[in-house]
């Protein structure tokens, strides 16, 4: 049975650099934020982690192996991404679960944020709205970008 752990990333530099592999590994429908955008580079992405940017950013380690990344905003947003080899194995379930075992969203803030978990999914990410369903989310809005 295979371990699957999160694993702080912010105390982890050297490791920064898996977080854009893993980014780049994912299929273009489900990017939300790099739509239209570049690929940062190596180094544009390791100074963007060091603000850190998110509240929680863990690695989803399995039997000590990085497989992918889990992190949540201080909206109470949760992004999960696996690497391609590693999707459809329950890796993202148990992490998942485990985050959400763990830890509680912050408490609503009347007009800026639910106090509930939410994943925002791109709307050609059939995959990932099959898997955030499976987890018990259900989608209460769509979000739409002015491109005048």
């Amino acid at each position: 049975m295979p371990e699957v752990r999160l694993v702080n990333i912010y105390p982890r530099p050297k490791d920064w650099p898996l977080l854009l592999a893993i980014f780049k590994d994912r299929p273009k429908e489900s990017r939300i934020t790099s739509a239209g955008k570049k690929t940062p580079s190596t180094q544009e992405h390791i100074d963007f982690v060091g603000t850190l940017p998110y509240r929680y950013w863990y690695f989803i380690s399995v039997n000590k192996r990085m497989v992918g990344e889990l992190h949540v905003t201080f909206l109470n947003e949760i992004g999960l991404s696996l690497f391609e080899k590693e999707r459809c194995r329950g890796y993202g379930a148990d992490a998942l679960r485990q985050f959400i075992a763990k830890h509680k969203p912050l408490p609503a803030l009347t007009s800026r944020r639910r106090g509930e978990w939410l994943v925002n999914i791109a709307k050609g990410n059939i995959l990932g709205k099959l898997f955030f369903s499976r987890m018990g989310f259900r989608p209460i809005q769509e979000t739409w970008i002015y491109h005048g």
